[in-house]
């Protein structure tokens, strides 16, 4: 028995071994197909983020042609400010200049005062004395001379009122230089209050951002040690497929062990009929040979009968040698009788031991075509479980592959997606405090605009009440003083102008940048939560697939075990059915060596073995066909794999 079972159990690993030999070298070639098209995704990716980058540096090239140009304004009007400097320091310059001419034309007034003094003095002397002609044309070039006087007076006075226009427009000027101070202090107050909340905000959408980066870290590692349960159920999951394709080899070892077995009983059921069939024929034959002796022996009673009844009538002495004949007669008979008897009880046992043969024969084949029906159910079931748990190994193994690739890609993807969130992160609070200095540079340059001003309105003051105290004593002077003042105020405004259009711009730039960034920050932060959300609950769902396809694998593997347990029950039986058919094939060549008087017909011995030939052929073609059908589920396998494979890189 114990032989058996092992011979059994060696068989099955054989076979077995081959099995997962092939079902492991198409497994490698599908993880190897597997792998070359995550080597094709990988390059895919990779040239996105290829691409991806070159967006991300033309976006700071963009940002550093912007920050150039913002530099540029910075410098123009820098130079702005210093021409503005320049023309207020050549206005002061022309101010002491016309100071100095007014001063000037004081003296000469004065002369000229003098002057007209002693020419009236010297008119009236002349009146007095009646002047020649001299004196007449020394009063017609001074009349002249005070006609002059008086047009220059006159253009004084026009320059004058120029100089009281150009006050008034300085005036206004000053104005709107005030209104726009308090404008730029009002919007450098707002500008101040919002900096300050968007400081705030980006400090807490920082704290929020890293609140988020720890528990994406919490999840990541919590998924790393779901990945090492799932390697120890992978690796378990292993150890019981290999323990399974063990089982499954020591079934098919069975499997044919019982084969032989079945042939074994086939022959001898065919030997055992033959015998049956002899022992019949020699069972009748018996049976006539008794019937034939019984009637011989009721024909020697009888005459035994008449000779004695002869013997009692003829009572002659002659008869005694008659008498000797006869006893001798009756003592031979009485011999024949008693070998008759002695062979008809002989032919009584023989007789009562070949029907309980037959009995036993006819027992022993229903017991063997019952067994024979259970084999045949217990091997069809065994197929049945063989290429159901081989379906289910395939699936299995598929789907974990699977799975654990998909854990790695999404692993990767959300360590990149980390790391990006941390280099945008790192990127916005750079661009952020950059903000602030250039928030705070601008904030510090409104100050010293104010201050500025403020000199320029004293400055202005001044100026105003020097210009009404020169505005008595302005006379006549040259038209390209006004043609210049004239530059100089249209010069004046058009930098104005320029420097009101220029910090316009730089604070649409300013809010649009800052915009920009707020909202790309906002929906990148929103769009990598929404994913990584996503990301999580389609993890959470393959872990459970894979922990419930794990637990029907656990749940199926004690019917395999109870399979091959059957399988071994089976295989024990069958050892003990050919067991006991060896030992009646004993008993019946005791039997034929015993009865070899009767000359019973012995089976051909060239039967079983035609039968067992025939036998192996049709289990033959049997294993053929299965391993065809074998190979072409294998292909079905291969395809749908492929087909789901191609199904999930299309929808990713």
């Amino acid at each position: 028995m114990r032989r058996m079972e092992a011979l059994f159990q060696g068989l099955q690993d054989k076979k077995m071994g081959s099995l997962f030999g092939s079902c492991e070298a198409e497994l490698q070639e599908l993880m190897r197909q597997i792998d070359i098209m995550l080597e094709h995704k990988k390059s895919e990716w990779e040239a996105h983020t290829e691409t991806l980058n070159t967006l991300l540096q033309l976006r700071d090239q963009e940002l550093s042609s912007a920050t150039t140009r913002e530099e540029r304004l910075n410098q123009e009007i820098r130079s702005l400010r210093n021409q503005l400097a320049e023309q207020e320091e050549n206005n002061r310059s022309k101010t002491t200049e016309y100071e100095s001419q007014l001063a000037r034309f004081r003296e000469e007034l004065n002369k000229l005062k003098k002057a007209y003094e002693k020419v009236q003095r010297r008119h009236q002397r002349l009146e007095m004395k009646s002047s020649s002609e001299e004196d007449r044309s020394e009063l017609s070039r001074l009349t002249r001379r005070l006609e002059e006087f008086r047009q220059r007076s006159l253009d004084w006075e026009k320059q004058r009122l120029l100089y009281q226009q150009q006050v008034a427009a300085l005036e206004a000027q000053r104005r709107t230089l005030a209104e726009q101070t308090e404008k730029y202090q009002e919007e450098s107050q707002t500008r101040k209050h919002m900096l300050e909340q968007r400081s705030s905000a980006g400090r807490s959408e920082f704290q929020h951002l890293s609140g988020q980066l720890v528990r994406a870290n919490d999840s990541l590692y919590a998924k790393e040690e779901e990945l090492e349960s799932v390697k120890l159920q992978l690796e378990s999951a292993n150890a019981q497929r290999e323990r399974d394709g063990r089982e499954l080899e020591q079934a098919r070892q069975t499997i044919k062990v019982l084969q032989e077995e079945k042939a074994e009983l086939r022959a001898t059921i065919q030997a055992h009929t033959d015998f049956l069939e002899g022992s019949k024929a020699q069972k009748e034959e018996l049976h006539r040979e008794v019937l034939r002796v019984s009637d011989v022996l009721r024909d020697k009673e009888h005459n035994i009968r008449s000779l004695e009844e002869r013997l009692k009538r003829t009572k002659l002495s002659d008869g005694h040698s008659e008498m000797e004949v006869l006893h001798s007669q009756l003592s031979i008979s009485h011999l024949n009788e008693q070998r008759l008897q002695e062979k008809v009880t002989q032919l009584e046992d023989h007789v009562r031991s070949v029907t309980q043969q037959s009995q036993q024969f006819s027992q022993e084949m229903k017991v063997m075509a019952e067994s024979r029906h259970l084999l045949d159910e217990e091997h069809k079931k065994c197929w049945t479980e063989i290429k159901k748990l081989k379906s289910e190994l395939t699936q299995a193994e598929l789907s974990y592959s699977s799975v654990l690739d998909g854990m790695r890609k999404e692993i990767s993807q959300l360590t990149q997606e980390l790391h990006q969130k941390d280099i945008g992160i790192a990127s916005s609070s750079c661009n952020a405090k950059d903000w602030e200095r250039k928030v705070q540079a601008e904030r510090e340059r409104a100050d010293r605009e104010a201050a500025e001003h403020k000199t320029s309105l004293a400055t202005l003051e001044t100026l105003r009440e020097e210009n009404r105290q020169l505005s008595e004593m302005l006379g006549k002077q040259e038209p390209d003083v006004q043609l210049a003042l004239d530059n100089l105020e249209c010069e004046n405004q058009r930098l104005q102008k320029e420097l009101s259009q220029a910090r316009r711009n730089l604070e649409l730039v300013l809010h649009t940048r800052q915009s920009d960034i707020q909202s790309a920050v906002e929906g990148r932060t929103q769009e990598l939560l929404a994913r990584h959300e996503e990301e999580l609950k389609a993890l959470n769902e393959r872990l459970n697939d894979v922990s419930q396809r794990y637990e029907e694998l656990q749940q199926t593997a004690p019917s395999k075990q109870e399979a091959a347990g059957v399988l071994q029950d089976l295989s024990r039986t069958s050892s003990l059915e050919s067991v006991s058919s060896e030992l009646c094939k004993v008993d019946d060549g005791n039997a034929e060596d015993s009865h070899q008087e009767s000359q019973l017909p012995l089976p051909p011995s060239s039967q079983p073995n035609t039968i067992a030939s025939r036998f192996l052929q049709e289990e033959e073609l049997r294993s053929q066909d299965l391993i065809q059908r074998l190979d072409s589920h294998i292909e079905e396998l291969k395809q749908e794999s492929q087909q789901t494979v191609q199904r999930i890189i299309n929808l990713r």
